[in-house]
């Protein structure tokens, strides 16, 4: 293998300096044609610039559409691509550690193999987690366009790129000024929006030779609440074989021996977060607390100044994204704590009831919700910042890009609302002289005190990150064929990444976090080559090589052919081979062990099998029988490697007439070493392979079972302490499907014209595997191992213009798929298929002179997300990250230009 690389950087290098001695030759120089005077613009996935498009398999959003479907950020423009299936939003982060970003997630092969640049170069990754860039952040109101390459593209830009690159375009001049308001209304309470922008620009590159813009854009997205929808209100819908009720509650829930999960309250409790639902216990409902959509407030700034002298063009931009999210989860909770017969507050002693069989002389084990601290409340500020310098020219009869660009990113995560685990455990026994606390009614005064004391707010975690870049690239056409020019292009780079990652000591009480800091740097380097050259008339073919050096892990190699054919007229055959990998982040290698909660509750195999306690072996049915959800462990992992992939595709591209247009695309992808944790689901479904991940108290590294409190002191038994989810190379990941495109623009009347869009994509299969060389397991229109693929997806589109007036009546589609069944321990009676997810929107827009109108109703029919079974998340009932909880709303965008 490194004898293979080896030869493909020889390659490399010969190529580039090939293509240096073609530049200083005489010979070239003395042939080479005189620039044309046509405006170029980057194709995204190549080093050439072109004045038509590409050869690569690019799609396009034009700012036109994301008007039409009043897309105001990223997240929602990205909305219309069919290829794009999102696992990761901001709006099911809330308690996950995932920075409460929102990614791309292009074949469903990850965020973290997805790359997104603005303006064709790159942006630093949230810093949280280090999976891309939060779309959150990116300015939007002066896009252009957004271009997505559904192609590997490492051969041209590195790392990152293995499913392909979105690209939002911004507007190369503006001229004039305009301002913009937009709102929504939805006609169920809450989820309002509201967004204000404004842009203005001075100056003609053409004619005064300098332009400069600034666009600004404000955005608020109010909270909704899982109860302000039918479909998400409860966590428990026994009908559907569903309960994920949790048994930490208020008043608290105590055990001792065969007494498992007495509620003194009982039958009464108190609805609507502690309910009854039969037996001795109450439960807490954790969606009376919840978030359907969090509290965000997005604000971006883009600067953009371009000028041309003696021939060359020197372009300077500022971006700035700021996001700010609130957003609530259920109360802070005190488990496993030990009561003692000496207790005010011990069952049977007068204040609280007592249990038929309850032992006087033993102490008993309290799980209690303390509703005094209110829910839990993250906030969580994300700021993100580049600027990009460029110089673009042609000298010695050739074009050349040099740039450099700085990123940052910080994320500032405040909680309010924790408490002192320990501090309160302290307390519930009354030990190290804290008074005693009342986890089944009103505390004493002394109680009150105590307890006010030992809730905790502030800044609990901060983390930072930076990007550094210079680049070089040139390209110029070497020689001429009888079937046209072989142009050849070079680039080389230089890049330095950082990572620092910084949380609380104070945040360690409330056992929610781990104190553990990260620093961690990285640079790299790369040579790239690309050419074009018409090997026959009508074929031609688009070949790249690149070489990355990394500063911790060595060097790779990615090359990549397309091949395009116009075998009629009317006919285009393209085909394309390409290796990509990704390298793992500084966050991935380096990031502070800690442990987290799982939004996943199921009995203790060993201590609470079937469900039924096993008290012989030290089993408490309070602990280890699914009341509660587990620690996990996330963190670093220095040992791992590179993820890598295969790829190619066959795609045709028809054109019957001039105003219908198709395009057909076979895709395939092979993923090896891909990089993640093993999911919790697949854990538990298959112990016997995973158990090793599964820690116990008795071998959890001790700083961390401290923080755990299965593992306080004096627990019976020996129970889990967390799960083992630190990243690893996994096993293989295969997946092909096909995409279509389709655009037909009908001719011209009286009454107007009729255009109609789609673009859809099929995945035929997904199969992947849990561990390098285990069995491959199918993810084809399934829910596994914590998120679902749709098999089909399409966004199509119906436009009819006018004059001044135009109407587009629009549709986004997802087939359905099983559920997640089994691996949510659902019982065989309950097994479901979540139904295919259709909504409608239609919009009307007119220009009254300045003023432009946009009327929209979008989800047409207010049709509700389809139910799953799924128990991961911050939903019960629905997915978050599929799905819109919003319903029918109301909508409408004015604007003025001066």
């Amino acid at each position: 293998m490194t004898r293979n690389i080896q030869r493909l950087s020889r390659a490399s290098l010969l190529l580039a300096g090939g293509a240096l001695a073609a530049w200083t030759s005489p010979v070239w120089a003395q042939t080479a044609p005189a620039t044309a005077q046509v405006e170029e613009v980057v194709v995204t996935g190549s080093l050439f610039k072109e004045s038509v498009a590409g050869s690569q398999l690019v799609t396009t959003i034009t700012s036109e559409q994301e008007a039409r479907l009043g897309a105001t950020n990223a997240v929602e423009a990205l909305k219309t691509l069919g290829q794009n299936q999102p696992t990761i939003t901001s709006t099911g982060s809330s308690g996950t550690g995932t920075g409460f970003a929102s990614y791309a997630n292009l074949r469903g092969l990850g965020s973290e193999n997805t790359l997104v640049l603005f303006d064709s170069k790159r942006v630093v990754n949230n810093p949280y987690q280090s999976l891309g860039v939060d779309l959150n952040t990116l300015p939007l109101n002066v896009v252009d366009r957004i271009e997505t390459l559904s192609d590997g593209a490492s051969s041209i830009y590195g790392s990152d790129a293995i499913a392909g690159v979105i690209n939002f375009i911004p507007k190369q001049q503006l001229q004039g000024f305009s301002i913009a308001g937009t709102t929504s209304q939805p006609e169920h309470s809450g989820g309002e929006k509201n967004e204000l922008s404004a842009s203005g620009g001075l100056g003609s590159l053409s004619e005064d030779g300098w332009n400069l813009y600034a666009g600004y854009t404000w955005r608020r997205q109010d909270e909704l609440k899982l109860t302000d929808r039918s479909f998400s209100d409860e966590a428990y819908i026994p009908a559907r074989g569903v309960n994920r009720l949790q048994n930490t509650t208020f008043p608290a829930n105590w055990s001792q021996g065969a007494l498992s999960l007495i509620n003194p309250s009982r039958p009464g409790c108190a609805p609507p977060l502690s309910i009854y639902i039969g037996a001795a216990a109450c439960w807490f409902d954790f969606a009376s607390q919840n978030l359907a959509l969090p509290q965000q407030e997005d604000r971006s700034l883009l600067v953009h100044g371009i000028t041309r002298f003696a021939g060359q063009t020197f372009t300077l931009e500022y971006m700035r994204g700021a996001d700010d999210l609130l957003s609530t989860q259920a109360t802070a909770q005190v488990n496993s704590a030990q009561m003692f017969p000496n207790s005010p507050y011990f069952p049977g002693n007068g204040i609280t009831p007592g249990e038929p069989g309850l032992n006087p002389t033993q102490p008993v084990t309290v799980n209690w919700r303390v509703l005094e601290a209110g829910p839990i409340v993250n906030q969580v500020a994300t700021r993100t910042s580049r600027i990009l310098g460029e110089l673009d020219g042609n000298v010695l009869g050739f074009d050349y890009q040099a740039w450099a660009l700085y990123s940052e990113s910080s994320l500032n995560y405040r909680v309010k609302g924790t408490v002192d685990v320990q501090a309160l455990r302290n307390g519930v026994g009354g030990l190290a002289g804290a008074p005693f606390l009342n986890p089944f009614g009103p505390q004493s005064a002394a109680g009150e005190a105590y307890l006010a004391s030992h809730i905790l707010s502030g800044e609990v975690q901060n983390a930072d990150s930076t990007l550094k870049m210079v680049g070089v690239q040139a390209d110029r056409t070497l020689f001429e064929l009888p079937a046209g020019p072989v142009k050849l292009a070079v680039a080389a780079d230089y890049k330095e990444d950082t990572s620092e990652f910084h949380t609380d000591p104070v945040a360690a009480l409330s056992q929610l976090f781990t104190v553990a800091d990260l620093h961690g740097a990285r640079k790299s380097a790369s040579i790239t080559s690309e050419v074009k050259a018409p090997l026959l008339d009508g074929l031609n073919l688009d070949a790249s090589l690149r070489y990355d050096h990394y500063s911790d892990f060595g060097g790779t190699v990615t090359p990549k052919v397309l091949l395009s054919w116009r075998a009629r007229d009317w006919l285009t055959v393209q085909a394309s081979y390409n290796k990509g990998f990704r390298a793992p982040t500084l966050y991935n290698l380096f990031s502070p062990i800690t442990t987290t909660t799982t939004l996943n509750r199921r009995p203790d195999p060993v201590l609470c099998p079937g469900g039924v306690v096993n008290s012989a072996a030290g089993g408490v049915a309070i602990r280890d029988c699914g009341g509660q959800p587990y620690q996990i462990l996330i963190g670093g992992n220095p040992d791992l490697s590179p993820e890598k992939s295969d790829a190619y595709t066959v795609g045709f591209r028809l054109r019957p007439t001039d105003s219908l247009k198709i395009n057909l695309d076979y895709w395939n992808y092979v993923l090896t070493d891909t990089i993640a944790p093993l999911p919790e689901i697949a854990i538990f479904s298959d112990l016997a392979k995973f158990g090793n991940l599964v820690v116990r108290c008795s071998t959890a590294d001790p700083k961390l079972a401290a923080l755990v409190s299965n593992c306080a002191p004096g627990h019976v038994g020996d129970p889990i302490a967390y799960v083992e989810q630190r990243p690893q190379n996994l096993g293989d990941s295969k997946t092909d499907g096909i995409d279509a495109n389709i655009s037909w623009q009908g001719l011209e009347h009286s009454w107007g014209r009729l255009r109609f869009d789609y673009s859809g994509t099929y995945v035929l299969n997904f199969r992947y595997q849990e561990v390098p060389q285990g069995p491959f397991l199918s993810r084809d229109g399934a829910y596994s191992d914590g998120s679902a693929l749709m098999r089909y997806t399409h966004f199509a589109a119906l436009t009819w213009t006018q004059g001044r007036w135009d109407m587009q009546l629009s549709n986004r589609y997802q087939s359905s798929y099983t559920d997640c069944n089994a691996q949510c321990l659902i019982s065989p009676q309950f097994f479901d298929t979540v139904k295919a997810y259709s909504l409608w929107n239609i919009s009307a827009s007119t220009h009254l002179g300045h003023v432009m109108v946009i009327g929209r109703v979008t989800n047409l029919l207010d049709t509700n997300p389809p139910f799953t079974n799924k128990i991961l998340g911050v939903s019960t009932g629905w997915d978050e990250r599929y799905s819109d909880p919003i319903g029918r709303a109301f909508s409408m965008t004015l604007k003025y230009d001066f």
